[in-house]
């Protein structure tokens, strides 16, 4: 194609290099897709530009929101270039450096559409290869110029690569998929939101596609996202019925297109197909189905109302609800035909491919489980074979489990020409049973009723048998305990116990397998098994094996410490680290004497010190006026992909919490790369600095430097009064770049907010050591940024084999890994990570790992040589930006569990943990806010402090008994009075600072109704400490971020979610 045509006829001027670029890139007229993606067809998600030579073009090819765009540049060009991307598209628009390679910084298939111009790199740059390695099968493409020409390059579905598109694979309920690449995963390849209701997630992956419907307190949120990279391609959010939350049925996918059941009491159309990237119905299906619009929930069932099942074989696709069976063509929504049980409960469709049938399970004339489905199952009576051609009943014969087994049945599963089926056990004791029936006639091949305690292993309660995997070679039922059955006899190829993973069910590939963090590989006649806890399924979910990768739901579980989010994890080989020489730049402060500094009162860091004490100076007036605001990121970005990032709750706000030191205020942009500081006394702007990926906490300030991580693996210092860079070290591995909420960033991001001690900067890049070769921990020289210490919290888990004949693991198998990247809290002496203590000094230290040595937290803090009550907050569950939201998970592990404050000073047995929704200390005193208490509780720091308090939404009478032995509680300041909190909707403490002898607490309201990323406002409260009054009461509009308030040279600022910056003085 002859480049001088992009712009039409009109064109009247010679391209040169930045407007050949252009012209691909940018539209042909106005409104008009990019030629870029007009001629790929690519529909979304990561565009890559190389080189970078125009702002606008990179603009144009973001299409409003439909695309992350990320051009590469000469390092010398960057600036230019990201200085004219339009305000808009901050944060989907990015540039970064790049030395011309043959390399691309990125995971395999992660990106959508590529666009490089191999004349403007005068031949270099990535090789053919290079580019099939790095776009994503089939959905993307390669856009590439050469010798003047555009040419689409297109990559193939790898033929090691399976999908899975519906909730048991296909519809023979058979959980293994023909995907041979899947493997233990190694490299994290992208990652979304943090957290959601445990077992909320209906996940399916198919044409290259990840779709996810999440279920809330009060909606349903369908999300299409690319399969390679996690970026949203269309989110549709539906508000559910207060009277049934769970009125939202099954989904799958076939064809291309999505098929959805709604519960059988919503009065939309129950069963439709829509567009997988629009949502757009497509057709909906005439079907007879039972009027059950007015029909409460059945509560005896725990069914909760989803009385629809959905499958698709061949051409057809098959719904199922009481005791009917309903058949329809897929392409024109026509009922072929209906099964009718006559009142006994149909349940378990499994289509039999070789006969071209659908068995079937039906219940008695009486069951209790009248309306159950796959999530609640019944004890089956009959097992039927169902033509799919015309309905007629092949066969029809007695469940061979009646008289024997009355348990309910929880698979019915076709593999081979056979059904396989097992009876449920969970979170209890006795024993279940397994057999086979022949698909063909219906004549049980074999029978086991009521195999001893989970198959001869006493497990003890919590040791439930659920999932069953049927493979050639063996049949597999896994959860606490895993046992294998000969597919043809019966007989036990043997039975291992396999830790606490009871609440997730197992998913298989063709060669693996994995349920709660075991991975088992079962290509050869003997099993192996490893351990990696990077992910687990989420209580009653799983995690996906399809595309070379494991998708993982987002969970809390207390039982290991996992990556916490929506996430998909391959086994791509993890690339060597770089040299030490290669990490350090210098910028243009780096000799500078830094000429502002801070002070005394200033706070110069997350929650204004290392140990995050929030314990800040005086105010200057305890009830304070508004002085200035500035908004300064005003958060427009268009688009799904902007609204996934603000939907997120690891989203706290356009701007971070505020830092304060001499003079400035200083705030990170997270989605738009920034640092922001301002005049303190006046609000004005006084610079800014731009990253190439997010800060998503506030940076610390310290000699007169700023000090940022940030997650494109760098930590940069800058200096205070002006904002330019001193140095930037690369604290990741290397420059591998993954995409996490929405964005590109490195696979080892730094937390924004680092520890600053003593000429030392502390920084930690990874996620977790399961997963890319670990956490990198780095001693850094405060001054120049040289290697003081390095360290890496890795696992060192290997593959062995099951021996049939022991049922026990080694030793030490299921020590559970506690270790996650976070932000660290130190006391000047040592750092404390989730499941990590390292000394400043050189690093060391021990790290709870999972069968490496443990840490014994209580016994490192009791002997820090500190004063009486060392404290420190350890953000496993939550890091301090995290917010609730709708649908959260309230356990162990949930964000109303906000801080785990450490206590130490006395003996180790005097060190209590406490579950805290919010702390603050200073040398007199400890303020203690738990969760949704109505009370803020202050104690005497000078005597022993004992905390271990649940408390969570009670009257403060009903805690007296609690309070006891605690501590000596000085003064209890009443937020609410009495039975009031309980009723009020204001009642999410968000913020909690000390200012001398005064508190200040920022409450915003909470609820189904409230959209948590922009509260309506927040109420401010300034308490005496001295005397448990509430002396000021002011309000903010619209809310305050999460731990968004400093105290500062006797003023408060507060952030608000809007992305104001206030003070108040």
């Amino acid at each position: 194609m002859d480049s001088g045509n992009f712009f039409g006829a009109n064109m009247k001027r010679r391209l040169v290099l930045g407007l050949v670029m252009l012209a691909a890139c940018g539209a042909v007229a106005r409104g008009a897709e990019p030629e870029a993606v007009a001629k790929t067809g690519v529909r979304g998600g990561l565009c890559v530009v190389v080189p970078a030579t125009e702002e606008k073009a990179l603009a144009e090819l973001s299409c409003d929101g439909k695309f992350v765009v990320q051009g590469l540049s000469d390092a010398g060009k960057v600036a230019a270039v990201r200085g004219g991307i339009p305000e808009k598209f901050a944060g989907l628009v990015s540039v970064s450096g790049w030395k011309v390679s043959e390399r691309l910084p990125y995971a395999d298939n992660l990106v959508d559409l590529l666009v490089v111009d191999r004349d403007a790199l005068n031949g270099a740059g990535p090789t053919d290869a290079e580019l099939q390695r790095v776009i994503s099968p089939v959905v993307g493409a390669a856009y590439v110029r050469k010798g003047g020409a555009w040419t689409k390059v297109v990559k193939p579905m790898p033929s090691a690569y399976g999908e899975w598109p519906q909730y048991y694979y296909d519809a023979t309920n058979n959980p293994v998929s023909k995907d041979t690449a899947v493997k233990t995963p190694t490299s994290l390849q992208w990652l979304v939101d943090n957290l959601a209701d445990n077992g909320s997630a209906n996940q399916l992956v198919a044409g290259g596609r990840y779709l996810a419907a999440f279920k809330g307190r009060s909606n349903m949120t369908y999300t299409t996202r690319s399969a390679y990279n996690g970026i949203a391609l269309q989110r549709t959010e539906t508000k559910a019925d207060p009277a049934n939350e769970h009125r939202f049925g099954p989904i799958i996918m076939a064809d291309g297109v999505v098929y959805m059941a709604m519960d059988g009491r919503s009065k939309e159309p129950k069963v439709v197909a829509r567009d997988p990237l629009t949502w757009a119905t497509i057709r909906t299906f005439d079907l007879p189905l039972p009027d059950l619009t007015n029909e409460p929930a059945d509560k005896k069932s725990g069914h909760r109302g989803r009385y629809l099942g959905i499958s698709a074989c061949e051409d057809v696709l098959l719904v199922w609800t009481l005791d009917k069976l309903f058949c329809a063509d897929r392409a024109t929504g026509k009922l072929r035909w209906t099964f009718d049980g006559k009142g006994k409960n149909v349940d378990w469709p499994s289509h039999d491919p070789l006969n071209h049938r659908v068995g079937i399970l039906l219940a008695g004339d009486d069951t209790t489980f009248l309306k159950g489905d796959r999530d609640t199952p019944f004890p089956a009576k009959e097992i039927a074979s169902i033509s799919l051609k015309d309905g007629s009943v092949a066969w029809r014969v007695q469940h061979p489990l009646v008289g024997k087994d009355d348990t309910p049945n929880a698979a019915f599963v076709w593999s081979g020409g056979a059904y396989y089926f097992n009876t449920n056990i969970y979170l209890g004791t006795g024993a279940f049973s397994i057999g086979c029936v022949d698909a063909t006639t219906g004549e049980t091949r074999w029978l086991k009723p009521k195999v001893g305690e989970y198959g001869g292993i006493k497990g003890g309660a919590g040791a439930g048998v659920g999932s069953l995997l049927a493979y050639p070679d063996a049949v597999v039922l896994t959860r606490s305990a895993m046992l294998a059955f000969d597919p043809k006899t019966g007989a036990n190829l043997g039975q291992w116990i396999i830790g606490n993973s009871r609440c997730d069910t197992g998913r298989g590939a063709a060669n693996y397998f994995a349920n709660f963090g075991h991975y088992f590989n079962i290509s050869g006649k003997a099993f192996s098994l490893v351990r990696n806890e990077v992910g687990r399924g989420p209580c009653g979910g799983n995690a996906l094996p399809a595309y070379g990768m494991h998708y993982y739901q987002p969970q809390s579980c207390g039982c290991f410490a996992a990556v916490r989010g929506l996430f998909a994890a391959s086994s791509q080989v993890v690339e060597a680290a770089i040299a030490d020489g290669e990490r350090l730049e210098r910028g243009p402060a780096f000799s500078m004497n830094p000429t502002k500094r801070e002070g005394m009162g200033d706070w110069p860091a997350l929650l204004h010190d290392s140990a995050r004490s929030a314990g800040g100076s005086a105010l200057t007036n305890a009830a304070p006026k508004e002085k200035w605001r500035v908004q300064l990121e005003p958060n427009t970005q268009p688009g799904t992909i902007a609204d996934d990032w603000r939907n997120c709750v690891n989203f706290n706000g356009p701007i971070s919490m505020p830092v304060i030191g001499g003079g400035l205020v200083v705030v990170a942009a997270p989605d738009a790369h920034r640092i922001h500081a301002v005049d303190a006394a006046t609000g004005k702007k006084v610079w800014t600095f731009t990253a190439e990926g997010r800060i998503d906490t506030p940076p610390t300030i310290a000699g007169g430097r700023v000090y940022a991580g940030s997650r494109d693996g760098y930590v940069y210092c800058l200096d205070l009064a002006t904002g330019q860079m001193a140095w930037r070290f690369l604290a990741a591995r290397n420059h591998k770049r993954i995409v996490a909420y929405g964005q590109v960033e490195s696979a080892w991001p730094v937390h924004g907010s680092l520890v600053v001690e003593k000429g030392l900067v502390l920084a930690t890049a990874g996620y977790h050591p399961d997963i890319d070769e670990g956490v990198h921990c780095w001693g850094l020289e405060a001054d120049t940024g040289a290697i003081r210490w390095q360290r890496v919290l890795e696992s060192e888990r290997k593959p062995f084999a099951l021996d049939p004949r022991n049922p026990k693991m080694p030793d030490g198998y299921f020590s559970a890994n506690r270790v996650l990247n976070s932000i660290a809290n130190s006391d000047g002496t040592v750092a404390v990570l989730p499941g990590t203590i390292l000394a400043l000094t050189d690093g060391s230290g021990k790290a709870d790992l999972g069968g490496q040595a443990r840490a014994d937290t209580r016994t490192v803090l009791a002997r820090s040589p500190v004063s009486h009550g060392l404290m420190v907050t350890d953000w496993k569950n939550s890091p301090p930006y995290l917010r609730s939201k709708d649908g959260d998970y309230g356990g162990p592990g949930s964000p109303e569990q906000k801080q785990n404050i450490l206590v130490a000073g006395g003996p180790p047995d005097e060190i209590r943990g406490s579950w805290a929704r919010r702390a603050a200390w200073d040398a007199k005193r400890f303020v203690h806010l738990n969760s949704n208490s109505p009370d803020l509780l202050v104690f005497d720091r000078s005597e022993p402090i004992r905390i271990s308090w649940g408390g969570r939404g009670r009257d403060a009478e009903e805690l007296t008994e609690e309070i006891k032995g605690m501590g000596k509680v000085l003064v209890r300041v009443k937020l609410h009075q009495g039975k009031e909190f309980r009723a009020s909707s204001e009642r999410d403490r968000v913020a909690l600072v000390l200012a001398g002898d005064h508190a200040v607490i920022a409450t915003v309201p909470s609820g189904p109704t409230v959209d948590v990323h922009m509260r309506p406002h927040a109420t401010i409260q300034v308490a005496d400490m001295r005397t448990g009054e509430i002396v000021s009461t002011f309000e903010t509009k619209p809310g305050v971020i999460e731990n968004g308030m400093a105290v500062a040279q006797g003023r408060c600022f507060v952030v608000l979610d809007d992305g104001t910056l206030m003070a108040y003085e």
